[in-house]
């Protein structure tokens, strides 16, 4: 989480001041639970965790294509701990610098993002680019770091240190694409 978050920071510095006329979306939801577990001849517990889900959207940036893309969760447990994580936990589920270009349809997104341009889905910390070509063709491309989730607890290591994919199509208008992908990771690292 520090390393998408220092990077999504980093690169949110990179758009100009005039991005003080964006138009800025927030949005949240509140999720308060309680329940009590008695357990004969074990323990009483009472939870009570409350979990915050934020989002915000900010485009427009600077009037030259730039956007601006955070969601993100955190939970507090205001009795017994609830979970594996701890009393409080949250996490950075996607935050990203994203630029649209007018032309070609392109666009290149900086940050932690799901990487749709190759075989399957990765969520990543990186970079990513796509774009449509002459005669139906298109292109995309992405690398960085892979985040993964397991069902305890926030991201852990990856099987892999980087990874890397790519995509190049031909769309047929009334027919569908017709493409080759290839993923490709890096690295040792347990997960």
């Amino acid at each position: 989480m520090q390393t998408a978050s220092a990077v999504v920071l980093a690169a949110s510095a990179l758009v100009p001041m005039t991005a003080l006329a964006a138009e800025v979306e927030a949005y949240g939801t509140t999720v308060a639970r309680y329940w009590n577990q008695d357990y004969p001849n074990l323990s009483k517990n009472r939870y009570v965790p409350l979990t915050q889900f934020v989002g915000i959207d900010a485009r427009g940036l600077g009037d030259t294509g730039w956007s601006l893309h955070l969601f993100g969760w955190g939970k507090s447990d205001f009795a017994d701990q609830s979970s594996l994580g701890g009393k409080s936990e949250g996490d950075l589920t996607y935050g990203y610098l994203q630029y649209h270009a007018p032309k070609s349809n392109g666009e290149v997104k900086l940050g932690r993002f799901a990487a749709q341009g190759a075989a399957g889905l990765e969520l990543v910390d990186g970079v990513s680019a796509r774009a449509d070509l002459r005669g139906g063709f298109t292109f995309a491309f992405f690398g960085g770091k892979p985040v993964v989730y397991d069902s305890e607890s926030a991201p852990k290591a990856a099987s892999r240190d980087f990874i890397t994919g790519g995509r190049l199509a031909w769309r047929a208008s009334r027919y569908g694409e017709l493409g080759v992908s290839c993923p490709s990771g890096r690295g040792d690292a347990e997960g």
